[in-house]
């Protein structure tokens, strides 16, 4: 092993890390839910808002590092499930 993980194993990182923040904001909008106190549900909303942007961005460079030989593969006329020299 060299110590580096491939894009592969890094997207799985990301959906990994991914899972925690939906299940934090699975928390924060029960929390949002039940609070009564107005200036708490705006600091719950605004967490879960911040929460959702790291989500998405965390969903969205997944899926980018998933695709990224595939992608490559496709300009360069590859077959191959490997690019060449892997």
């Amino acid at each position: 092993m060299t110590g580096y993980l491939t894009l592969k194993e890094m997207a799985q990182v990301y959906r990994a890390n991914n899972a925690l923040l939906r299940a934090r904001m699975s928390e924060l909008r029960t929390a949002l839910r039940t609070s009564r106190d107005d200036a708490e549900r705006e600091q719950l909303k605004q967490r879960v808002s911040v929460l959702n942007t790291i989500y998405r961005e965390g969903r969205e460079t997944a899926v980018y590092m998933e695709r990224y030989y595939v992608g490559r593969r496709r300009r360069h006329g590859q077959t191959s499930p490997h690019p060449a020299g892997q």
